[in-house]
């Protein structure tokens, strides 16, 4: 009891007395001793009370987690008691930690230290303010605020290339980190236009699919990895051709063979032949035109690959075929001559001989 009538006595002379300029930090200290796990991260701190100096006991301290979305889940110790028998029992409320205890503890020496303190903390902690030496308002609290860098991330991105494509066709996107990930990579697919991600065979993998059914048009795909420490962005830039785009055609797989240009005799029926190599697409089609366009009443069909041609006016036409396999067409021009029946050419040849009987 005559100790406490002291104490009391000492701390209203040294309030009346001292300037508040004696007051000093000089033996209650705090510490960041680490920092692990991301979102809940745990925190430990070294904390270090002052009790029977110049400026009084401590009586209470507090630690306040500054950043966004930030919650205490949990903190050790429950509590902590000095060597006089005085407890201080630990709150959490929100983002702040409370340790109250006794107005005037009896703990006997300088310091009390606590060392090994934890807290595990959800959101993302850009700071921790920390009251460490409290005497009620009697003096003022020691008070720092430890900054929190923020973590360093063992991936980067790969930037993966844009791609165009053209409709009807499926393919994959691709999305890869470079680095050592502390756990495994989660993915998460948006797009822009978000109606985008209705083509994505999932948003959840690494190499979703696009599917054959996308609209031409552009849209910019963003993949979201995260190894549980951090994430990292990266885009995509989509472009679907309209099948009709020249880009989009196949290329040819046959090729026109060169006809013969053909002489023919006045109402002497020949035929032309159409042909190519290669393998078509698909079947081939045949379209015959002409040069005049009078001489197609010479052919027998415009349709067919060897129509027959007849004309009963002598004169010169070019026809053309177009052979059309429903991939490209490719086309061949052959000179016909139509010669009159008075041609020498046309001349029917003798195949008898002349004899002479004589008396």
């Amino acid at each position: 009891m005559q100790s406490l009538f002291i104490r009391l006595v000492s701390l209203w002379f040294l309030f009346l007395f001292f300037s508040p300029a004696l007051f000093a930090c000089d033996d209650a200290s705090v510490t960041l001793v680490s920092v692990s796990g991301s979102n809940p991260t745990t925190f430990t701190i070294d904390l270090c009370l002052e009790f029977n100096g110049l400026e009084g006991s401590t009586e209470f301290s507090s630690f306040t987690f500054n950043g966004t979305g930030v919650s205490v889940s949990s903190f050790t110790p429950a509590t902590f008691s000095t060597s006089g028998g005085d407890v201080f029992t630990g709150s959490s409320s929100g983002n702040m930690v409370e340790y109250p205890g006794p107005w005037l503890p009896l703990q006997s020496g300088a310091t009390l230290c606590i060392p090994g303190m934890t807290f595990t903390v959800t959101g993302d902690v850009t700071s921790i303010d920390v009251i460490y030496h409290e005497d009620y308002d009697i003096f003022p609290a020691c008070q720092t605020t430890i900054t929190i860098p923020p973590p360093t991330c063992p991936i980067t991105a790969v930037d993966a290339p844009d791609i165009t494509e053209c409709e009807g066709t499926s393919f994959p996107l691709s999305a890869s980190v470079a680095g050592t990930p502390t756990n495994p990579v989660t993915y998460t697919w948006t797009a822009s236009p978000a109606g985008a991600t209705s083509f994505l065979s999932s948003t959840t993998t690494s190499n979703p699919t696009v599917s054959a059914s996308a609209t031409p048009g552009s849209a910019t795909f963003t993949v979201t990895m995260d190894d549980g420490t951090c994430s990292v962005t990266d885009d995509i830039m989509v472009t679907i051709l309209a099948s009709t785009d020249p880009t989009c055609a196949s290329p040819c797989e046959i090729m026109a063979q060169d006809a013969p240009n053909i002489n023919a005799c006045q109402n002497d029926p020949i035929s032309l032949t159409a042909s190519f190599t290669g393998t078509p697409a698909n079947t081939a089609t045949y379209s015959w035109a002409a040069s005049p366009s009078s001489a197609l009443s010479w052919l027998s069909s415009t349709t067919t690959s060897n129509p027959s041609v007849t004309s009963s006016t002598p004169g010169n036409a070019t026809f053309t075929v177009t052979i059309d396999d429903g991939n490209c067409t490719v086309t061949d021009n052959i000179m016909v001559a139509i010669l009159p029946s008075t041609d020498p050419a046309c001349a029917v040849p003798c195949t008898g001989s002349v004899g002479f009987v004589g008396n």
